[in-house]
């Protein structure tokens, strides 16, 4: 098992985040998964700059029945989307679990964990969106 130390960037972040939501610091910190709105999030370090943040956000199973269809779909979402500015789709390790990842830089502590929270409150607003676009994915 790799055990990561945390930067103090994170650390603070994640510390904003679990202040807002009131929520346990090390729960956050540690990539617990949260339910928000509906929603499983958890956050993440970036092991290669300690100044990044990911937020991942799962969105659900990957349907059996329609695996090639929703994987091409995903996929071509990262060309639309460009993964390093807007996301990517992945699927969780050891999992059929798709989860939805966007990476934060920590300038400083508050404007990361508002645009940390703007966006999981962005992606429960597409979850309950009555829009099939919008459903597809969430």
């Amino acid at each position: 098992m790799h055990i990561r130390e945390l930067s103090s960037l994170y650390l603070s972040a994640a510390q904003e985040i679990a202040f807002r939501l009131g929520l346990d610091i090390a729960m956050v910190a540690n990539g617990h998964p949260i339910d928000y709105g509906g929603l499983l999030f958890w956050l993440r370090p970036d092991d290669t700059d300690p100044g990044v943040m990911a937020a991942m956000v799962e969105i659900g199973d990957l349907p059996v029945q329609d695996e090639a269809r929703i994987c091409r779909q995903l996929l071509q979402q990262h060309y639309i989307g460009v993964p390093a500015m807007h996301g990517s789709y992945c699927l969780l390790p050891g999992t059929d679990v798709i989860a939805y990842c966007v990476r934060f830089e920590i300038e400083t502590p508050d404007a990361a964990s508002a645009s940390v929270l703007g966006f999981i409150d962005h992606m429960v607003a597409q979850k309950n969106s009555t829009d099939p676009i919008h459903k597809e994915f969430i």
